[in-house]
């Protein structure tokens, strides 16, 4: 049975997937507006399809999967995505402990500082040393107070007080000792 002018095509197209890849590339490039908007269009269109293909790839294909998460983990977008994930996690426990020791609206305990950037965790009896040798520092930390339901022994004062209390045992501002 003789091939239609189609067929041959598509067996064409096939073979030389390189040479078709290449001018149409091509073609895009010389009007990269009007082939974004078909592109987009395209995946809403067909958005259940392509996610049932993408799906079915990743379940075919593990070790390309992983490739693909190695060399998206080891990129600058990876590196970049993990480390915004990353500080607004800080950030948000941050926030819930400052809430948690602070109230509703965190402020420094000896001098009222209110400024959430200058704020910081007291250890009131002075022990912060022996946690941070135990590996409670940073997130850790934050997570260890929102998990033990804020034991007692903590405060919120701003860097300064906290700063001259932990060199100096005592607050320049009202002498609020440890």
């Amino acid at each position: 049975m003789a091939k239609t002018s189609s067929e041959r095509s598509m067996k064409w197209n096939r073979e030389h997937r390189s040479i078709v890849n290449a001018r149409i590339a091509e073609i895009k490039k010389k009007n990269p507006e009007k082939y974004k908007a078909i592109d987009k269009a395209y995946r809403e269109k067909n958005a259940e399809r392509i996610k049932k293909y993408r799906d079915n790839y990743r379940i075919t294909h593990p070790e390309q999967e992983q490739e693909w998460k190695d060399n998206y983990r080891d990129s600058d977008k990876g590196r970049a995505t993990r480390k915004r994930l990353s500080h607004d996690q800080y950030a948000r426990y941050r926030h819930v402990v400052l809430q948690g020791y602070g109230g509703l609206i965190p402020h420094c305990a000896c001098c009222g500082e209110g400024h959430e950037e200058f704020l910081t965790i007291d250890h009131i009896n002075g022990d912060g040393a022996k946690q941070r040798k135990a590996g409670l520092r940073g997130i850790a930390f934050y997570l260890w107070l929102i998990r033990n339901d804020f034991p007692e022994g903590f405060r919120v004062l701003c860097m300064n007080c906290n700063f001259s209390l932990g060199m100096r045992g005592y607050c320049p501002h009202h002498g609020l000792g440890g």
